[in-house]
C-alpha cells in the first residue's frame, strides 16, 4: 500500500535561518545558496485554483501555493501541520517563527490567532529599525 508522508524537525534557530535565506532572496553570509529563481518562486502557483477550493475558511488571503509555501500579499509562509509557521515578510523585513504543539493537526481558532499576532508583529514594528536586522 502506498503512503507518504514528511516533515522538517529542526530547532527555533534553524527555521529562522530558513526564514533569513528566503528574506535574502536564497543568499546567506554573502554567499548565493539557493537560486533566486527558486526563491522568488516560492508561493507562486495558478491563483485561479483557490477559486475552487471546498473550505475558504482554511487558508483565508492566501493567493498562491507552490514549492510548499503558501502566499498571502507580501508574504510567503511555510506551515506545517500542529501550528508550525515560518512567516517571511518582504515588504516589512521581517520573519516570524511559530512552533506549537496543538491536539490536532489543524485548530482553525489557534490559526486565525497566529495569523493575527503575526499581523500585528508586523504593524508594530513595521516602522521600528529593529524590524530591518
Amino acid at each position: 500500500t502506498a503512503a507518504i508522508g514528511g516533515g522538517l524537525c529542526a530547532s527555533l534557530r534553524d527555521y529562522l535561518r530558513v526564514g533569513a535565506l528566503v528574506l535574502e532572496d536564497g543568499v546567506a553570509q554573502g554567499r548565493r545558496v539557493v537560486p533566486a529563481a527558486f526563491v522568488e518562486g516560492l508561493g507562486s502557483g495558478d491563483p485561479g485554483a483557490f477559486d475552487h477550493r471546498t473550505d475558504p475558511e482554511a487558508s483565508p488571503g492566501t493567493t498562491g501555493y507552490g514549492r510548499q509555501w503558501w502566499r498571502a500579499g507580501h508574504q510567503v509562509v511555510a506551515r506545517g501541520i500542529h501550528g508550525q509557521r515560518i512567516v517571511v515578510d518582504r515588504a516589512a523585513r521581517l520573519v516570524v517563527v511559530v512552533l506549537s504543539s496543538w491536539p490536532e493537526a489543524m485548530v482553525p481558532a489557534a490559526d486565525a490567532g497566529q495569523r493575527s499576532l503575526i499581523g500585528a508583529l508586523r504593524d508594530r514594528l513595521a516602522g521600528s529599525p529593529a524590524a530591518t536586522r
